[in-house]
């Protein structure tokens, strides 16, 4: 077996088992090596990534949802 399948599957397996947050979490950690904080993200990083996990990918979407987190700060 290729190992993107298997580290594919043990991601499905966590997010069954642990939810999915955890599962983005832990693979943010491993493939990044850096910590991510979904329910409050606070650097540009952690804004980007929370898009890129819980949105669509299109970057019309991205600059709708940077544009309205602006305003707000």
């Amino acid at each position: 077996m290729n190992i993107k399948v298997v580290y594919g599957k043990m991601l499905v397996t966590m997010s069954h088992v642990f939810g999915v947050d955890f599962a983005k979490k832990f693979d943010t950690r491993l493939r990044f090596h850096r910590t991510l904080n979904l329910k409050n993200p606070t650097s540009l990083a952690d804004k980007v990534t929370y898009v890129e996990l819980h949105k669509q990918s299109s970057l019309a979407s991205m600059w709708r949802w940077y544009n309205s987190q602006a305003r707000n700060v």
